[in-house]
């Protein structure tokens, strides 16, 4: 069990491990199915092709932190720049070949926790310090908020476990307590700040988290848990300018915000299903 400040955001490393392994086949399994990659992504300024690069090039950074082999460099706003240049550096890769590299990173990451205790640190951007159990639910959000974005493009459902939902949030709260990940920003969350569903992008932390019962059962939708580990807020660096193309959008905007054009549609209650929706 990770060890926060707040016993209600603990998460077993266990169940995560198993969360991850399930959602990242049933992910692929679902990017596997992309005959137009050219596609424009529902809500997002990427295509489908580009979001396959961008979940396969994220969950390998994840299993390289957590194995030892890379260290995040630099701070939590330049993850924005860095999705964008994973991004470019597959942009000619056949999605055939994008899926199997998502595959053996989310396998990678989930056999390499067996090794691990949830309290075991892990560094992350900007000198923060997460632990293993916290990491792991950031992967999952990862994992779920982009099916739920390749779903709702390809008209399909994208249910969304409790307790999966519940990991993700807890995940999110216990970086949005560490001062280091917060201190940086300019009038907005940057990642590594709580979900935009958790209030404006200007509110300051709450010095008592809301408790992921609750959150878990009234929102936030998959939509609003883009910023949490990514590299900007909803409205911030890299948004789009005028004239700009869809592609060159992807390529060079908001990727750290996961590219989303939009605000974030109001929270879905989890019971909720169908086509794009959370349940």
């Amino acid at each position: 069990m990770s060890v926060t400040e707040f016993p209600e955001l603990r998460i077993e490393l266990g169940p995560a491990a198993e969360a991850i392994e399930r959602t990242g086949r049933r992910l692929a399994d679902l990017l596997a199915t992309v005959d137009e990659p050219d596609r424009g992504v529902r809500g997002l300024e990427w295509t489908l092709g580009e979001l396959v690069a961008h979940v396969a090039a994220r969950s390998g950074r994840f299993a390289a932190y957590l194995s030892g082999a890379a260290v995040p460099e630099g701070e939590i706003a330049g993850i924005a720049e860095e999705n964008r240049r994973d991004v470019r550096e597959r942009r000619e890769r056949p999605i055939a070949d994008l899926v199997e590299e998502l595959r053996s990173n989310v396998s990678s990451f989930v056999a390499t926790t067996h090794g691990k205790l949830g309290a075991d640190p892990l560094p992350w951007y900007s000198g923060v310090t997460l632990d293993v159990a916290t990491a792991s639910g950031l992967l999952l959000g990862e994992l779920n908020v982009h099916g739920y974005d390749a779903a709702g493009t390809l008209g399909r459902p994208w249910a969304i476990a409790g307790n999966d939902a519940r990991t993700v949030i807890r995940a999110m709260a216990t970086l949005a307590t560490r001062p280091a990940a917060t201190a940086r920003r300019t009038g907005s969350w940057s990642a590594g700040g709580p979900p935009s569903g958790f209030g404006s992008t200007t509110a300051r932390p709450r010095s008592n988290p809301p408790r992921a019962k609750r959150t878990a059962r009234s929102g936030p939708s998959p939509r609003r848990w883009s910023s949490c580990c990514t590299g900007a807020s909803r409205n911030g660096e890299g948004s789009r300018g005028p004239g700009s193309s869809r592609r060159g959008a992807a390529r060079g905007g908001r990727c750290g915000s996961h590219g989303r054009s939009s605000p974030p549609e109001p929270a879905a209650p989890l019971e909720a299903s169908g086509p794009g929706r959370a349940v």
